[in-house]
Order: structure tokens, then sequence, then C-alpha cells
């Protein structure tokens, strides 16, 4: 199997269309909205409940119809998603024709990109992937990753996010603010946090981050002369 070329993309105001209505569909929508899609048309004679859920709450547009060419026109990213082999292969064939980015769920080779498993905490996103060798395999390092990486993580990268807003807002010299934000990274990571800040106001959280950044900035200073 030939490689892929791993990408981040900004889904905001970008059509993303699913077509088909199962639980793999639902999986695929379900994404979406997490990565911050917010034009999502599922095109799908039957819906899941979860996929109906989202319509009703105006999350997605749902067309409970057959699908169609047209409903490719203008759309960014399409997934061929349904149970039905000829059905994902005419969207995959009409994708490739006007040019677009495909996904097809049974048959990748016949896709333009494949998507990865993902493990989100907050803002950090790993993705996993074997290109379809080896689903299992994907799984294991998945069931690993999400050990290792804890919901804690969410917490510290907001923390470690902060301090760098603020390190770049008093002007610290380049090679100095590196190191300090190596030595908070390293801090963090090997460590559980000890206060819950996701309960501080902005202004208790603003002095917490500033009181972090000043010890943090003592000890590479110390450790610098």
């Amino acid at each position: 199997m030939s490689g892929y070329y791993p990408l981040m993309v900004n889904l905001v105001g970008r059509r993303c269309v699913v077509i088909g209505g199962g639980k793999i569909a639902e999986r695929k929508v379900n994404g979406l909205l997490e990565s911050g899609a917010n034009d999502v048309l599922v095109v799908a004679l039957e819906a899941s409940g979860g996929i109906l859920e989202l319509s009703a709450k105006g999350s997605i547009r749902l067309e409970q119809r057959a699908y169609k060419e047209e409903d490719l026109v203008d759309a960014f990213l399409v997934f061929a998603a349904t149970n039905v082999r000829q059905i994902n292969q005419s969207v995959a064939s009409h994708g490739a024709r006007l040019g677009l980015l495909v996904n097809v769920a049974d048959k990748a080779e016949e896709g333009v990109f494949i998507s990865p498993s993902t493990l989100r905490r907050g803002g950090l996103l790993l993705t996993v992937t074997t290109g379809g060798a080896s689903p299992a395999l994907t799984a294991q390092i998945k069931q690993e990753l999400a050990k290792q990486y804890g919901e804690d993580y969410a917490q510290k990268v907001e923390m470690l996010g902060l301090l760098r807003e603020r390190m770049l807002l008093r002007g610290s010299f380049d090679s100095f603010r590196h190191e300090v934000l190596r030595k908070a990274a390293e801090q963090l990571a090997g460590n559980n946090i000890d206060v819950e800040v996701d309960t501080f106001s902005p202004s208790q959280l603003e002095a917490y981050i500033d009181q972090w950044m000043i010890q943090l900035q003592q000890n590479v200073d110390r450790r610098q002369r």
C-alpha cells in the first residue's frame, strides 16, 4: 500500500458530506463535529439514533433520501459510508471526477484519504494508523496511549498554552522562553496536577500561571548561571 501524508485540516466553514446513516457514518459525523466542522450534510435513506439526535439538535443537516451525484457539489470532504458496495463505489467515482477528497469506508484504496484512529485529550490530539494493514494493532496501540496519556493531559495542555501566551506577552528572549517552556512541559508530563485549574476564575487562573511562570524562570535562570 502506498504511503499517506499526515495533515491537520481546518474544517470550519467547509462543507463535509457523509453518505450513509449507520454506525460507521455516525462515527464519521461525530469525528467531524469534534474537529470543529460546522457544515455537515448527511444523506441516507435510514439514519441511526445518534444521527437523528444530532439532526434534531441542529448540529448537522440530514436528508433522508437516496444519494445523487449533486450531493457532492461544493463539498470539501466526502465520506462514503453506506453498507452498499455499489453506492460507495459511485461516491468514490463521482468524487474523483470532481477532484474531491473522498474517504471510502469499506474499500480504502478507492478513496483519496483515510481517517486514522484518534485519541483526544483537550488540545492534545494523538493519531494512530497502520494504513489499513492492521486495524487490530491500531486499536491496541490506541489503548496503550490512552493509559499513558490520561484525561489530565487536557488540563496540562491548557496550562502550557496559557503559559506560552503569558511569556509571549512579557516579551521574553527566545532562547530563555524556549527553555522555560521545555522545563514546564517536562515538569507536567511526569507529574499529576495538584490543583483543579478548571475551577479557577479567569483572574485566579491568570495569577496561578503568572506564579508558576516566575518559579520556572527562577529555576532556569539559576541553572544558566
